[in-house]
């Protein structure tokens, strides 16, 4: 061998990086800034914002079980202490967040109750606005004493009663002119309570399905993470090998 002949120094590949567990970091992270975002600001004594909140939530409920899994199931035997912390927390935010969804059963049982009340209470209130207006204006159409001022009125109040079959004295065409506008006052209001009773189904049936979505999606949400919580608890035993799941 020559004698000026170098040794070049050994140069170590770096281990490259773990993608199941930086993909599950990713959506931890994201899971945080969508709940974040779901969250903030809160408006705990509002019925509704509750009941919208939840719903999101559980749209949401299985993203950090995913990165959570993704995370556990790529460690490696061998963890530095911080690893070994962060695994830790990880358990800790699985068995907080069963707790979580847990707590939301009950809560979206009872908020749902509380929307479907405020949507009844704002629903009567327009139906008695709407009742009185509709009285208002019967009595201006039977205090009415001439063609032009019921022309008027039903102008003023958008009524459009159907035209007269026959020619008639201006007595009895001011009085048919009365009870066609008085019957399609009647007609309106008939279609407001229609219409109100329609919204009002259609808003039970809405919370109803979406309350029962929350109490399932939570139900299962609260056993998958207790069950990924507790079958990693080893992770907080002393002097245990750290193996895979």
């Amino acid at each position: 061998m020559n004698g000026n002949t170098r040794l070049l120094p050994l140069h170590v590949q770096p281990e490259p990086p773990n993608v199941l567990r930086l993909a599950g970091w990713a959506f931890v992270v994201g899971s945080l800034a969508a709940y974040a975002y779901i969250l903030l600001p809160p408006r705990p004594m509002d019925a509704q914002w509750e009941f919208v909140a939840m719903t999101q939530l559980a749209d949401n409920a299985l993203l950090p079980l995913l990165g959570i899994a993704l995370v556990l199931h790529g460690r490696i035997q061998q963890t530095t202490p911080w690893e070994l912390t962060a695994f830790r927390a990880l358990v800790v935010f699985a068995i907080g967040l069963g707790l979580f969804f847990l707590a939301l059963i009950p809560l979206a049982i009872g908020d749902s109750q509380r929307v479907e009340n405020a949507a009844d209470g704002q629903l009567a209130l327009v139906d008695k606005n709407e009742a009185i207006r509709m009285r208002k204006a019967e009595t201006q159409l039977r205090q009415a004493s001439t063609l032009d001022q019921l022309r008027v009125l039903g102008i003023m109040l958008n009524l459009k009663p159907a035209p007269s079959e026959s020619v008639q004295s201006p007595a009895k065409e001011l009085e048919s002119l009365r009870k066609r506008l008085l019957e399609q006052i009647a007609y309106t209001r008939t279609e407001q309570i229609k219409k109100l009773l329609e919204q009002r189904a259609a808003v039970h049936a809405r919370v109803g399905k979406d309350s029962v979505k929350i109490v399932v999606i939570a139900f299962l949400a609260c056993g998958f993470y207790f069950r990924m919580g507790i079958r990693n608890l080893v992770l907080f035993r002393p002097h245990v090998a750290n193996t895979p799941e």
